[in-house]
């Protein structure tokens, strides 16, 4: 295996946590909202 093929790999690794965080902050901050509102 290569060096860049590494590199390739980790970045795309980093990206899809980072959306998947994003994802799952957004949900939460989302149902908090709508607790808050009842």
């Amino acid at each position: 295996m290569s060096k860049k093929y590494w590199h390739y790999l980790h970045k795309q690794l980093n990206q899809t946590q980072k959306l998947f965080a994003e994802k799952v902050v957004g949900q939460l901050a989302y149902r908090m909202f709508m607790w808050k509102k009842k």
